[in-house]
């Protein structure tokens, strides 16, 4: 299976970026409107067309946003039709959730959803992160209503060691991994945490931040373990 993350470079000028933005979300619309497999081979785009690291790590603010929304979106509707049927048993999943009436019955289908996502996350774990992130709305779905049966735990929040944005992203990223209540919701949020990381900021400067914020490292690891029912570390971790 192929993923079309498409960005438009005006110029091929890499030093300065020079990012057509109007031509690379038009490319990304293209991919979105696409219903089968067909319209998006006919696209022609390449598995892996997408910014290098060192252009990634050369923008800043509003430019870096962009470049993640951007590929996000891509990625996502990609895998939205050439994972289809893993799509539509997440979306399975939430429905079975919140037809639950008892805790017992939330508890048996979360365990059942997590070790299904765990089938992938052990041959692919990156397109495990990305079947979950195909329907946001039914991941968020299925997590409120398992949580009405299963109450988050109550845990203070971690604050950003400084003003930094992949600072403030890891301690946001903590502190919504530790109100999950299911293994589907911390699987989500830590995937777009380590997208964030490894392609907007870079692998080196993402270990010196964990090395400068190891409270909120480690209750990241913490409340990430508590969900993950043994199975594997977060992806920051590994």
């Amino acid at each position: 299976m192929k993923l079309a993350v498409l960005f438009v470079l005006a110029g091929c000028d890499w030093g300065d970026t020079g990012i057509d933005w109007t031509g690379t979300e038009r490319a990304v619309e293209q991919i979105c409107a696409c219903n089968d497999k067909a319209c998006l081979d006919a696209l022609g785009v390449d598995a892996n067309l997408n910014l290098t690291r060192s252009v990634w790590t050369s923008l800043e603010g509003e430019e870096l946003r962009r470049a993640h929304a951007a590929s996000v979106r891509a990625a996502t509707c990609s895998v939205a039709i050439y994972a289809r049927d893993q799509v539509a048993k997440v979306q399975g999943w939430r429905t079975e959730m919140c037809a639950c009436t008892t805790a017992d019955c939330a508890r048996g289908v979360e365990l059942a959803a997590a070790q299904w996502v765990q089938h992938y996350n052990n041959d692919n774990w990156h397109l495990a992160g990305l079947i979950l992130e195909a329907d946001v709305v039914a991941i968020e779905e299925l997590e409120r209503c398992h949580a009405h049966h299963v109450p988050p735990q109550l845990l203070p929040s971690v604050l950003a060691v400084n003003g930094g944005v992949l600072s403030w992203q890891l301690a946001d990223a903590t502190n919504r991994i530790c109100r999950c209540t299911t293994n589907a919701c911390a699987e989500l949020i830590d995937h777009q945490f380590y997208e964030l990381w490894t392609n907007g900021f870079g692998s080196a400067y993402g270990l010196q931040l964990i090395e400068a914020s190891p409270g909120a490292t480690l209750r990241y690891y913490e409340c990430f373990r508590r969900l993950a029912h043994g199975a594997h570390e977060a992806r920051i971790h590994r």
